[in-house]
């Protein structure tokens, strides 16, 4: 018997919405290139990135089935044009809370985010050291220019 509990997936809530801002911006700040940045500066872009992210494209969460309430996992992600005229899927962050990581959570939830889109995963535009591992077994590769159009 497993200690994992049943995990379900969803379209963010509003009220999501202020778990995936506040867990995107430290875990880049921390994780991401963000410490190289004045935290004033990084504040102020960081947030006008994520909430331009959040406009543009879809959030899905996992959360414990028998506890709606608390988001476990969540993707932020959206369909984008590729270099040849066929649309692709764009990743820009992935969040899963550390007493869930490493049980395949992140990886389910974004191959449903990405299935719900209907198109393949292609790029990201964040980049983080955990992050690399996670780009490489779902294969997109860093587009951080994305972020400008």
């Amino acid at each position: 018997m497993s200690d994992r509990p049943a995990l379900s997936i969803r379209p963010a809530t509003e009220a999501d919405l202020r778990f995936v801002r506040a867990s995107w911006f430290e875990s880049f700040r921390h994780g991401g290139y963000a410490p190289q940045v004045a935290f004033p500066t990084y504040r102020a872009g960081q947030s006008f990135v994520i909430e331009r992210c959040l406009a543009k494209g879809r959030c899905y969460v996992a959360f414990a089935t028998e506890v709606p309430d608390e988001v476990v996992s969540w993707v932020c992600v959206e369909r984008a044009l590729g270099e040849k005229p066929k649309e692709s899927g764009l990743l820009h962050f992935v969040y899963t809370k550390q007493v869930y990581r490493r049980l395949g959570t992140a990886i389910a939830l974004t191959r449903h985010a990405f299935n719900a889109l209907a198109v393949p995963p292609a790029e990201h535009t964040h980049d983080t050291k955990v992050g690399r591992s996670f780009a490489a077994k779902i294969g997109t590769k860093l587009n951080p220019y994305l972020l400008y159009l």
